[in-house]
Formats: C-alpha cells, sequence, structure tokens
C-alpha cells in the first residue's frame, strides 16, 4: 500500500509512509478504531456504568463503599459532594429484604440470615442433611468466630492456641496426628496407637507438597534435631509445628498421641486467629447429647485462660454436616439452664 490515506475528518491527510513509522506497520482507520471501541471490556461496561449511577469512580471490583456523611453523599476517591439520588439509587442496588424467601432458590446476599434456638438449628440442620442425602453417621462441625486474640505488651501480635479437652459425650472422631521418626520400631508403634501417619522423608514431602495435613504433629529428640533445622516444613505446618514447651518433642509419646487422637480440638490455627471449629458429634446422636456437648465447648472457650482478656470474644456460632451453616442464638445457650 503507498500514496495517501484519506481519513474521514475533512482536511486530514497523510501519507502512509507516517503510519508506518507511528504505528509500526500497522494501517489504522477510523472504521478499524470504531471496531475496537465496540469490543470493550465487561470490565469497562461496569466502570462506565458505575460512574452513571454515582458509586465509585474506576471501581470494577465493588469492594469500595461509598459513605454518606451529614446527610450528603461523597464520593471517598475524591471527597466531591455528589448527585444528592446517589444514595437512593445505591439503596436499590443493595437493599435487604426483612421479609423470609418464598422460594427454595434465593439469593442470600438479599435476605437477612435468620438465627435460630439451638434445638431449632441442630433439627434444621438433621432436616437439610437429609434432604441432601447426608450419610447419618457424618460428623457435625461448629464454627466459633470470635474476636483477635492478641499476646504481648507493646507489639500486640495474634495469639494461636491449640488445646484439647475430653467431651461429655463421645463424638466417634478421631483426629490427624502425625509423628516425625526415622526409627522404624517407633514408626510401627505410633501407627499401633492411632497414629495418622509416621514416618521422615516421605511424610516430609507429602506436608510440603500440601498433599498432607493433619491436626497435631509429634516428633522425637533424635528426629526433632532434623526437622528443626527445615525453614519451609516450619512454614507449612505453622503453629502446629512441634514444640518442646507444648509437650509435642518426645520419645515417650505413645500417651499424648492418644490424647490428641481421642479428644476435642480447639484451635484457631490455620486461620487468621479467629476461627475455631470442633466436632461435637455425629447426625444420628440424640440432640441432649450434642446440647450438652456445644455447651462445655463453650464454657471452656470462654474460661481458657489465654482467651479471658479478650473482651466480646464469641461473635457468632453456627453448625454445619456438609451443609451451609446455620447459626443460632449462643447467648441464649450459655444463660439457658435447661440443658442437662
Amino acid at each position: 500500500m503507498s500514496g495517501k490515506l484519506l481519513l474521514s475528518r475533512p482536511g486530514l491527510q497523510t501519507s502512509a509512509c507516517c503510519l508506518e513509522k507511528v504505528c509500526g506497520g500497522r494501517y489504522f482507520s477510523l472504521t478499524s478504531h470504531q471496531q475496537h471501541k465496540d469490543s470493550l471490556s465487561f470490565a469497562w461496561k461496569i466502570n462506565k456504568l458505575n460512574k452513571e449511577i454515582k458509586i465509585i469512580r474506576n471501581d470494577v471490583s465493588g469492594q469500595f463503599r461509598p459513605f454518606f456523611r451529614g446527610g450528603k453523599y461523597y464520593e471517598p476517591s475524591t471527597k466531591k459532594n455528589l448527585d444528592p439520588l446517589a444514595k437512593f439509587r445505591y439503596n436499590q442496588l443493595h437493599e435487604i429484604s426483612t421479609v423470609k424467601p418464598t422460594d427454595d432458590v434465593y439469593v442470600v446476599s438479599q435476605f437477612l440470615t435468620e438465627t435460630y434456638s439451638l434445638r431449632k438449628a441442630l433439627e434444621h440442620l438433621k432436616h437439610i442433611a437429609a434432604l441432601d442425602f447426608v450419610d447419618p453417621k457424618a460428623h457435625i462441625v461448629m464454627k466459633i468466630n470470635h474476636s483477635e486474640v492478641l499476646a504481648g505488651k507493646k507489639r500486640k501480635k495474634v495469639f494461636y492456641y491449640t488445646f484439647t479437652k475430653q467431651l461429655p459425650h463421645p463424638t466417634n472422631y478421631q483426629n490427624k496426628v502425625c509423628v516425625f521418626t526415622d526409627d522404624e520400631k517407633l514408626r510401627n508403634l505410633a501407627l499401633e496407637n492411632g497414629a495418622y501417619t509416621a514416618g521422615d522423608r516421605e511424610v516430609i514431602m507429602k506436608i510440603m507438597q500440601n498433599k498432607l495435613k493433619c491436626d497435631y504433629y509429634i516428633s522425637t529428640k533424635q528426629f526433632f534435631d532434623v526437622i528443626s533445622k527445615n525453614t519451609e516444613l516450619q512454614k507449612v505446618v505453622g503453629q502446629n509445628f512441634p514444640n518442646k514447651k507444648q509437650a509435642t518433642v518426645l520419645d515417650d509419646f505413645v500417651d499424648q498421641l492418644k490424647v490428641f487422637a481421642n479428644e476435642a480440638n480447639f484451635s484457631n490455627v490455620g486461620s487468621d486467629g479467629t476461627e475455631c471449629k470442633v466436632v461435637i458429634g455425629q447426625l444420628d446422636n440424640p440432640v441432649e447429647n450434642l446440647e450438652r456437648n456445644i455447651l462445655f465447648i463453650l464454657e471452656n472457650l470462654l474460661q481458657a485462660r489465654t482467651l479471658s482478656k479478650t473482651k466480646d470474644l464469641l461473635k457468632s456460632v453456627s453448625i454445619s454436616s456438609f451443609t451451609e451453616y446455620i447459626p443460632f442464638d449462643f447467648k441464649a445457650v450459655l444463660k439457658s439452664e435447661d440443658i442437662e
């Protein structure tokens, strides 16, 4: 192609060689530019919509929300007072209904979350588990959301806790315990007494490749000198890494192994320190037994020395068994005296 290229704008002409210098040998016309404009990304269209309804400039993800000060709407990026109707439009987009949904399929974010009493929550959990064909022998997990447990005076850091308790009623659940050892006799001894896995290099490689995750980790004294130098393993295991202060580095580990494997595990490790999950029983257990286990767990969390200094420790408590989490009123449970 040579000669002159006539653009649609009157009185504007340019040579092809100039276009080659500017565009690297590629020729553009207003027609191709219009096609490019018509094929804009979905993110750009959302950004344009945000500007039209006065939400947030250049906020495609929707993570930043507008705020109101003195009855006026402000945009956080510019602190500029915008259209007064923007508040009404924003409320229309994020309106939450106080009416219960009448259909089985609905958008969860558009309705308020219903909080049950403990007995109704357990009964509702068994009902929806039966509808989802969940095994009656499946275990029920209680998730506890609480405030951050901070430690230290000057520099406060998140305190991670891990301890075990024997629940009033058995749960028939065995925690996963890993034993680090290079002795074949100790390895067989650990597996015979309830260890989930035991060994040296093969076990370490599975953990570092995220193919193996356990609730507790125990190490023999001789092999602890080896794994203590493995910084990558320490990062993967985190707060559950064997420690002499927590009685997880010892040669005579049989008694401690049985305690870790059979008793309930209270731990906020594996999250940001604000979540604790505990197995409370099975779906076919009587409701009274499950209620007693739940009350025992909540009381022990409140009475623990490491958590007693935190104000408003418990925020929300819910239960699940391969289903959605069902919240219940834990304050009424702690005040109730009807649970035997």
